[in-house]
């Protein structure tokens, strides 16, 4: 299964603990979810080693096609992003 990170908000890193440890779970991409978000933390995470870095989450959404999407980030950008990734 591959996934991607949107956003680093909130409990997010509970989900990455739990992920890495469902054999064959690969995060693949992580994207901001607010312009200029820090991800950082993330990128230095062994979980996200293989994961591509992109500025935008809709085109990484579009380009990797992932199997799951976890979008983390402030109350108000969950729906429409979690939107978005139903969408492509």
């Amino acid at each position: 299964m591959r996934y991607v990170l949107i956003g680093a908000w909130g409990h997010s890193g509970q989900v990455l603990d739990e992920l890495a440890t469902m054999p064959g779970a690969m995060m693949t991409g992580l994207a901001p979810a607010l312009p200029g978000e820090d991800m950082e933390a993330v990128r230095r995470l062994p979980v996200a080693a293989a994961a591509r870095c992109c500025d935008d989450p809709l085109r990484m959404l579009r380009e990797q096609r992932p199997d799951l999407a976890i979008v983390s980030t402030r109350p108000d950008r969950i729906a429409p992003l979690a939107a978005a990734a139903a969408r492509e």
